[in-house]
């Protein structure tokens, strides 16, 4: 989940580099809070993959 975290603000200091700065400092308090939050880290990561799982993983079984 680190990795999340670090991933999205690594890709926002690549659209962002005026903001580099400020990422770099942001990195290391992201992920202690990402480790003090696991279930808020939990729920949001699913929130986000669950409308790309839908669209590209084929489910079996009852549904649309």
């Amino acid at each position: 989940m680190k990795s999340l975290v670090l991933g999205l603000l690594l890709a926002l200091a690549a659209v962002f580099p005026h903001l580099a700065g400020q990422a770099a400092a942001l990195i290391p308090a992201a992920a202690v809070w990402a480790a003090g939050q696991p279930a808020l880290v939990a729920f949001t990561a699913g929130a986000i993959a669950r409308p790309w799982l839908a669209r590209h993983v084929p489910f079996r079984g009852g549904g649309r």
